[in-house]
């Protein structure tokens, strides 16, 4: 059984074992309304990545391991195939979301690169990565990402862990985790004022305009600039 909680961050760029895992759980989650039963051909015709060679192979260790099962020509994942599909599935799905929602790259290349980052996705990390972006239940295609433990326990929580600095109270604290903003001058302009990553700030007023303490600075800023500024509340 692969190791998901030790596997080394970027040593799996492309791995053959999980993406077999994970097409059969979305030829299994495509054909859910439709009752059409995933197949070997289906399956390696699928994993264009790895070869059809390739694919037959891994599949035949997958089944020798019980990962996967094999039943008059249909393929389905067993309980311990599942747990593991899952968590790659929702490492793709969390990658698309970052790349797109937060590093606003363009579709064409967002399958690709989260198709490479998933497999240096552990689940610790996958969890850390889920409360960055919200719980966000489902990816930019509109597929739902399974949820972790993280999404359970935000449930109870008062607040985000993470969120627009418009969302904090007057006279709280927040450390500026990320700025979303496709304009460079704007995040030039923002650093110039001592408003990048890592910074903590304090929230003095919300309207007419936000007006923010950074250090010794007072800083005045527009609505839509602020919304675009996401902090962790001190």
């Amino acid at each position: 059984m692969t190791d998901l909680g030790t596997t080394p961050p970027g040593t799996n760029m492309h791995n053959v074992r999980e993406e077999v895992l994970e097409h059969i759980w979305r030829l299994e989650e495509g054909g859910r309304t439709g009752n059409q039963p995933v197949t070997e051909g289906v399956l390696v015709e699928s994993v264009a990545a790895s070869g059809p060679q390739g694919a037959r192979e891994e599949l035949q260790r997958l089944e020798a391991e019980g990962l996967v099962r094999s039943s008059q020509g249909s393929l389905t994942l067993t309980e311990q195939g599942r747990v593991l599909a899952r968590h790659v599935v929702r490492a793709n799905r969390l990658a698309a979301t970052l790349l797109t929602d937060l590093l606003e790259l363009p579709g064409t290349l967002v399958e690709t690169y989260a198709c490479r980052l998933e497999h240096a996705i552990n689940p610790l990390l996958a969890d850390r990565l889920c409360t960055l972006l919200g719980h966000p239940p489902t990816a930019p295609d509109g597929n739902a990402i399974p949820p972790g433990a993280c999404c359970q326990s935000a449930r109870t929580e008062l607040s985000p862990a993470v969120h627009a600095l418009t969302g904090l109270d007057v006279g709280s604290e927040g450390r500026v985790t990320f700025i979303r903003s496709r304009a460079p001058e704007r995040l030039n302009q923002l650093s110039a004022l001592g408003l990048m990553p890592g910074m903590q700030v304090r929230l003095t007023q919300r309207h007419p305009t936000v007006v923010l303490q950074v250090a010794e600075s007072t800083i005045a800023l527009e609505h839509d600039v602020a919304h675009d500024i996401y902090v962790k509340p001190v």
